[in-house]
């Protein structure tokens, strides 16, 4: 389903309605104030006209500034046989798909954001009645346009067919609509007793008698006809048994050849003028009900009259048509489900999408707003659209919304915006300053932010501000490159750059100890949706990418424009939440994605009995601030093609000048400190403002603003530039959005004062082991906050944790089997409820189903903000999850590296079909709960491993221009790291550079080179000695598991060991050979230590003091010891099978031997268990 937008395409028709005003009088309804409906359209006319210049709906080529209305100069121009595009923007085309087609079976018109309305007797039908609703297009066998499911029908009590009384029927679209320049109701026209003389009908219907619908809109002038005349005209039909009644209109063909009239694919569509008052939108009079076939002498055709309306339709105008859709659901008893999801921004659709992908579809998505999005929306506007909030998905390893939508090859970079060379920096009165002397100052500011690290920051005190300008005139100092009163200036930009990436008012006010919080995902920051904007995200979501007919039906759980005013927890079991229009919902289980500027203006009020103190906290600790974007669209482009994007510097006399010139209440341009370029769109220029006069601006009105933007523009390029006025506007409203209240969160000087973090924000509310209210959104990251794939993984975090407390709670509920694959952490206290409520609040732990960055570098930067690259150099990523929260008694005491091992048992077998991990040719074996089926055994034997054998291994090496060169084995452990020989990470060539995975043959195309991004050697590896030779390499890419790539387990017994192991590699097949092109494996026996070091006396260097208990020797018993491992198998597995047979366990790392298979001298093994809290400390930090 998609949201639709009223625009020039499409917009609500004004209800015939003087009878109206006394029937709702009557009953208490009004009480003298106009009609509901005119209200509604003076609103929609405010919508549509009021924020924005637009053209005329004609599609004219004259724009005109468009302030509080339309206006008379901005005429609709309707004549001829084929309509405009764009010239009825409210047409709503009524039918139902088949296979990929389009259906046309009536028409209708868009009235408000969710409601169509139409002929009662389109809704029925010898095949069925009409499913599907068309709007915003003009050519019925192009792709343009919007297709929306129809969710509810309400036809008129008093239509009883085959009379054609009361033939009117009200069409709920499943998704709102939003007015854009595509798609604009039509207003109700109000006159019941007087009616224009002429009007005009338009629809796809068949443009002859029995003829062909038109593949075109059409339209036509028809003349008003008597209504006696036209009862006399149509006295033989069984239609209006009692003639044409003060419910109807005639309408026929002026000319009086009636060669015009509507046609049957018309049924439903209006009888409409241009409104009086407002020349952007059609009042509607009437709606096509019948005629004597099409275009017949003399009989005109039937339309339904508005303005005579009875208490149903009276009604369903205060009920239904309203603006603010407080829904069609009747509130008059509360609804029952098991979860209630408060919001439908990223978090929300995310854990929606979860819980449906689990089985799980009992639940209502509440949305305060009349569209999905949240912090992400996409507006129409120049060429494609342009975002309002999230624009850019910042990085790619780790970051789940690369990981969704890479898939689908939907992002593009605008790597360009961080080229510092394409910035020009120029004044207010047009100086540009030196390219050189602006690359250097930016440069030194992106340097700096790059350098700071975990370990320097964690024993700062004071502001990010206080760090930042001491360290950059300490590199300043050493090289100077201008005076410093310059310096000062620049500073100032770097200041309004950075507030935009952390959204503060000052860099003052962001805690430089807390900086390290956020985390940035390596790779390109600045990727673009192609044109298609953020909102793309919720295709892939909703799984309408790659295939809409799969899509998940989310949108049917959503009710829009449901403000919730309380959430009463106060039973401890049950959870009631009230909207603002009076619904209750009784659930379960709340997931509360608001923003947290919702939190802090509301939570006092909103939860019932008050948050748990720590929550109260969180929320008073943690900020939000606003970030605005303002667009311009101008007739072309006029700045220089080599610069993206233009900032502005301030001395101190030019804007002591400027504000004398312009006074203080121009003050807010001094913060408008960049327009950027934006992708996609020639003709686009965007400016940012953060801070309080982000805040100020939304004060003011579109043309305050656009004149403020074009006088900085002209005095900053005119002189040397030939600027054009801006011909639109569009903008973002963070902060007076009472459902937003600020743009993103970040963690400040108070926060750390007040020493609080987002994961106090996501701690859920408890009842015991039970999660009652839960809480997910950006600002609930620990180090993703302020970003849309932070919100993303905290909706599958929550998500998860309800799938996860259903499954145990019910365990017959087998739908709920397996679907998380959590940890917990026995560290765990559960904190009591400052209220007298039975509820507690509980920690909560990281979420591994998505692995996050696996960047040691965080930085401040998101989706909203201007692009800066700074990042800081961090402890190794984890991701959430939620499973710290679980009382201590509840987690069991195992290691946390065997814990990921089950948890990655369950990411295989929960989610594939597969075949034995030896590839046979064998049948696929669906896995559900184990891999323990005697048919899914692994096979090993033999010399050359079979394909898919050996999903774990990894060939480490460096790239020679196409050529991957073989240095070491490795085995993959986790999503992002492998574990290899310390020795195998130097050389006298250098060390390993990239890692090769999940294939078999090494001159073959399969499998993926990554880079390798991090090396970690054990500190007690000293060479040549060779203990402690082990190695961690962090992966530059996250690896997703398959049948060709999964991770080994971590063998965690010490004093037990098997007596036969595999060894498998790439390495020489024996002693001075090549390297084996395709896998090799062996079975070896393990050997006494004690024996071993016997066998190795004369390998002084490597183990001076013999093989110790830290290490594993393996060898050929079979009394030829030609099975060994060689060069090339260095940091290679010493490797069994799991017992749930679905991986490996590795037991040691290929380390060192006597050439290869030497008699009587075994290999040496480091041995893994040895090292498994070293091991974990990285893998997995905090028992992540």
């Amino acid at each position: 389903m998609n949201s639709v937008t009223f625009n020039t395409f499409t917009q609500p028709a004004c209800l015939y309605q003087q009878y109206m005003t006394l029937c709702l009088e009557r009953l208490g309804l009004l009480a003298g104030d106009s009609p509901v409906s005119m209200v509604e359209c003076e609103e929609y006319v405010g919508k549509i006209a009021g924020t924005s210049f637009i053209t005329s709906l004609t599609a004219s080529s004259d724009v005109r500034k468009i302030i509080h209305t339309c206006g008379s100069m901005n005429p609709l121009v309707i004549n001829g046989t084929e309509a405009q595009a764009n010239e009825f923007p409210h047409m709503v085309a009524l039918g139902k798909r088949n296979a990929n087609q389009f259906v046309l079976m009536c028409g209708g018109t868009l009235i408000s954001h969710n409601w169509v309305i139409s002929a009662a007797h389109c809704t029925h039908g010898t095949d069925g009645g009409v499913t599907d609703a068309r709007i915003g297009f003009h050519s019925l066998t192009d792709q343009k346009g919007i297709m929306s499911v129809i969710k509810d029908i309400i036809t008129h009590p008093d239509y009883k067919p085959p009379a054609m009384y009361a033939d009117i029927a009200l069409l709920q679209l499943m998704t709102p609509v939003t007015f854009s320049t595509s798609v604009r109701p039509a207003c109700l026209y109000q006159p019941f007793d007087t009616v224009p003389i002429q009007a005009w009908v338009s629809g796809w219907g068949v443009t002859e008698y029995s003829g062909e619908v038109s593949d075109r809109l059409q339209k036509t002038q028809l003349n008003l006809i008597d209504n006696l005349s036209c009862t006399v005209r149509h006295n033989n039909s069984t239609a209006i048994p009692y003639g044409i009644t003060p419910s109807m209109i005639c309408a026929g063909d002026p000319k009086g050849n009636w060669t015009r009239d509507t046609c049957q694919g018309d049924s439903g569509g209006p009888l409409q003028i241009v409104h009086p008052k407002s020349k952007c939108l059609f009042q509607v009079i009437g709606i096509t009900s019948f005629g004597q076939g099409c275009g017949m002498i003399d009989i005109p055709a039937m339309d339904f009259r508005f303005g005579l309306v009875t208490i149903f339709l009276i009604l369903l105008d205060v009920t239904f048509v309203r603006s603010t859709e407080e829904s069609s659901r009747a509130c008059s008893l509360p609804k029952q489900t098991k979860i209630v999801i408060v919001g439908a921004g990223a978090a929300g659709i995310a854990a929606a999408s979860r819980l449906l992908q689990k089985g799980v579809n009992d639940f209502v998505i509440l949305e305060a707003n009349d569209r999905i999005g949240g912090r992400i929306n996409s507006k129409d506007f120049g060429e494609n659209v342009v975002d309002l909030g999230a624009e850019w998905v910042p990085g790619e390893s780790g970051n789940v919304v690369f990981q969704l939508a890479s898939k689908h090859n939907l992002l593009n970079s605008s790597a360009f915006l961080l080229n510092v060379s394409k910035y020009e920096v120029v004044t207010i009165n047009g100086e540009i300053m030196p390219n050189e002397e602006s690359t250097k100052a930016l440069t030194l500011y992106f340097n700096i932010m790059d350098k700071m690290d975990k370990e320097e920051l964690e024993n700062e005190t004071g502001s990010l501000g206080d760090y930042f300008i001491r360290e950059y005139y300490k590199a300043f100092d050493e090289k100077p490159f201008m005076n410093r009163t310059r310096v000062a200036e620049y500073l100032s930009l770097i200041e309004k750059m950075q507030n935009s990436a952390d959204c503060s008012d000052t860099w003052f006010d962001v805690s430089v100890k807390l900086f390290i919080d956020y985390w940035e995902c390596e790779g390109d920051l600045t990727l673009n949706w192609k044109g298609r904007g953020y909102k793309t995200i919720f295709d892939v979501l909703l799984q309408k990418i790659p295939n809409s007919e799969e899509r998940l039906p989310v949108m049917e759980k959503i009710e829009f424009e449901k403000v919730v005013a309380t959430i009463n927890y106060s039973s401890g079991e049950n959870v009631t939440v009230t909207t603002r229009d009076g619904c209750e919902y009784f659930a379960s289980h709340v997931i509360f994605t608001g923003s947290l500027g919702v939190l802090k203006e509301k939570h006092s009020s909103m939860f019932v009995p008050p948050l748990p103190q720590k929550k109260q906290r969180a929320i008073e600790g943690l900020n939000i601030g606003t970030a605005n974007k303002i667009f311009l669209e101008f007739p072309h482009r006029w700045w220089p093609e080599d610069k993206t994007t233009f900032n502005f510097i301030w001395s101190e006399k030019d804007k002591k000048e400027f504000l004398q010139t312009h006074g203080q209440n121009s003050e807010w341009l001094c913060d408008v400190f960049v327009f950027v370029t934006v992708a996609y769109q020639p003709n686009l220029l965007c400016a940012w403002i953060t801070g309080k006069n982000a805040r100020y601006i939304e004060t003011l009105s579109d043309t305050d603003v656009f004149d403020g933007l074009y006088l900085l523009l002209k005095g900053a390029f005119e002189s040397h530039d030939n600027v054009t006025k801006p011909t639109r506007i569009l903008r973002s409203k963070w902060y007076t959005n009472e459902h937003f209240r600020g743009s993103y969160s970040f963690h400040s000087m108070l926060s750390e004062q007040m020493n609080v973090t987002s994961r106090d924000l996501a701690e859920p509310i408890m009842t015991g082991n039970k999660p009652v209210i839960l809480f997910a959104g950006e600002a609930t990251h620990d180090h993703y906050y302020s970003t849309v794939h932070g919100g993303v993984e905290t909706g599958f975090r929550e998500a998860d944790r309800l799938i996860d407390f259903e499954s145990n709670a019910n365990p017959f509920l087998t739908n709920f089997r397996n679907s998380t694959k959590e940890i917990i952490d026995p560290k765990v206290k559960v904190e009591s409820s400052s209220s007298p409520s039975p509820v507690s609040q509980t920690p909560y732990a990281p979420l591994p189903s998505y692995p996050t960055s696996t960047s040691n570098t965080p930085a401040p930067n998101n989706d909203f903000i201007f692009p800066t690259p700074p990042k800081i150099h961090s402890p190794t990523s984890h991701v959430p999850s939620w499973k710290e929260l679980l009382p201590s008694k509840l987690s069991p005491e195992k290691p946390i590296s065997e814990l990921k091992c089950e948890e990655y048992v369950g990411e295989i077998v929960e989610t594939t079909l597969m075949s034995t991990l030896t590839g046979s040719s064998s049948a696929i074996h669906k896995l559900t709960n184990s891999c323990e089926k005697e048919n899914n055994n692994l096979v090993v034997g033999g010399t050359e491993a079979r394909v898919d054998e050996f999903p774990h291994m990894v060939a480490l090496g460096k790239r020679n221009f196409d050529e991957f060169i073989l240095m070491c084995g490795g085995t993959l452990i986790s999503h992002t790291w492998v574990i290899s020989a310390a020795h195998c990470t130097h050389g006298t060539d250098g060390g390993i550079t990239d890692a090769k995975i999940g294939f078999h043959s090494l001159s073959d195309q399969k499998g993926g080179i990554t880079v390798i991004k991090d090396i970690k050697t054990h500190p007690d590896y000293k060479p040549p000695a060779m203990y402690a030779d082990i190695a961690l390499v962090q992966l530059m890419t996250v690896v997703t598991f398959s049948k060709s790539i999964r991770p080994a387990c971590l063998y965690q017994l010490f004093n037990t060991m098997p007596s036969k192991v595999w060894v498998s590699g790439w390495g020489v097949t024996k002693y001075s050979g090549e390297v084996s092109d395709r896998l090799q494996k062996a079975e070896l026996n393990v050997i006494d230590n004690l024996l071993c070091t016997i066998r190795h006396n004369s390998s002084t260097e490597e183990v001076p003091y013999g093989i110790t208990p830290s290490m594993i020797c393996a060898g050929d018993l079979s009394g030829n010891w030609t099975r060994d491992t060689c060069q090339g198998d260095s940091g290679g597995p010493l490797q069994i099978v799991s017992e749930n047979k679905c991986v490996f366990q590795l037991i040691g790392i290929t380390s060192f031997g006597k050439a290869c298979a030497m008699i009587d001298i075994p290999g040496v093994y480091t041995r893994v268990s040895h090292y498994i809290s070293w091991i974990e400390g990285i893998v997995w930090p905090q028992g992540q």
